[in-house]
């Protein structure tokens, strides 16, 4: 009988595969280095060829796999089992995933789904949000990502939600690459943070520091965890740029709880490792931005599997379709 479901978190500059039991617990994993040369040709062919030597060694056939889940960037069409818009990926086109590894590993259910939503799957089932039916998974990386599960279900709605990068936070604020102005990921990502700080190191009115003073003598040296750093040690204009984005993102995370009552939110990405500090500086404006029926009952935590959710996340695609 089938046992084991490989997971995959698709990335802009590797891929990440596991190896799982029907449990969900790991058996092994690798690293596949991601080839967007040449439209992306070469991406799947080469997580084939990963799989497959990775069967081999363990003396196992595709008749031993369960599914392969995989999480990737990009638009995904779940009946067509194909993604599209993942330009990091050079995938600018409808790609058919799920037909290749179908070729390569027949009668082997493959799923597909959006990285953030794969992350938050992972989360759920064995993270820092397995206690809770609804939930929200928020990544701050490069941009902002995010999931949203109800009812111990991913929703996805009529494709793609839960692109909370994309609620425009300040109409007359930072361009977004989506072609709007104001998006939350141009105020509270890692991009964001950097954008607030060299704009800030512009205006006469901001906060005179040491910092602000490096902010305009080396701009290509700053970065989110060089904020949060600063910040801590009480320069006022670290603190004032912290403050700015924080407000910003509490507010955000504030509305999308007024409509869908998570009980919890959990933070990942990069700008996370701030941990507690993070969560102290949102909360002043989440919590007054919250309706009063449900003020006190959604918790904010950080998320606790890092790079791992993605992986585990893709493979509880399949898991899930064995409980059905």
């Amino acid at each position: 009988m089938a046992e084991y479901i490989v997971g995959i978190d698709l990335g802009g500059t590797s891929a990440k595969l596991a190896l799982f039991d029907r449990q969900l617990d790991e058996v092994g994993r690798w690293q596949v280095a991601t080839n967007a040369k040449n439209g992306g040709q070469a991406i799947i062919p080469d997580l084939i060829a990963s799989i497959q030597g990775e069967l081999k060694e363990r003396k196992l056939t595709s008749s031993d796999l369960i599914g392969i889940g995989m999480g990737t960037p990009g638009s995904i069409d779940r009946q067509a089992g194909s993604v599209q818009g993942a330009f990091n990926l050079g995938w600018a086109k409808a790609q058919d995933i799920r037909g290749a590894f179908q070729e390569a590993f027949p009668g082997v259910k493959v799923a597909l789904e959006n990285d953030a939503n794969v992350a938050a799957l992972g989360e759920h089932a064995k993270g820092a949000g397995k206690d809770y039916r609804h939930l929200l998974l928020v990544t701050l990386g490069t941009g902002i990502g995010g999931g949203l599960i109800v009812n111990d279900q991913l929703l996805v709605g009529a494709g793609n939600a839960g692109e909370i990068g994309h609620i425009q936070a300040n109409p007359e604020g930072f361009l977004c690459t989506c072609g709007n102005r104001g998006c939350i990921e141009t105020i509270a990502s890692a991009t964001g943070f950097r954008q607030t700080a060299l704009a800030r190191a512009k205006q006469e009115e901001s906060p005179e520091s040491s910092f602000k003073s490096f902010v305009q003598a080396h701009p290509d040296r700053i970065d989110t965890e060089l904020i949060f750093e600063k910040a801590r040690a009480k320069d006022v204009f670290a603190q004032a740029v912290v403050e700015e984005c924080l407000t910003y993102l509490g507010r955000c995370l504030s509305q999308i709880a007024n409509c869908v009552h998570p009980q919890c939110i959990l933070l990942g990405g990069g700008v996370a490792q701030a941990g507690n500090y993070l969560i102290q500086g949102l909360e002043p404006a989440f919590e007054a931005g919250l309706y009063p029926g449900i003020k006190g009952s959604v918790e904010i935590k950080i998320a606790s599997l890092g790079n791992d959710a993605g992986m585990i996340g893709a493979a509880s695609l399949v898991q899930n379709d064995l409980k059905e």
